[in-house]
């Protein structure tokens, strides 16, 4: 996997657990399967979505 953004950095630092993250990257990567830059970009902003809107 090419990595374009620090995705799991960005994880750790808005404190999310690993399985919310990993239910996130299954969900993004099926919907983009082939385009690497577009799934990190999703999981970025599905992440600082997440983070922002946790109760």
């Amino acid at each position: 996997m090419s990595v374009i953004f620090d995705v799991k950095k960005k994880c750790e630092e808005l404190g999310i657990s690993n399985e919310v993250y990993e239910t996130l990257v299954k969900e993004i990567r099926a919907e983009f399967p082939n385009d690497e830059m577009m799934f990190e970009l999703h999981l970025l902003r599905a992440l600082r979505d997440y983070s922002r809107n946790e109760i």
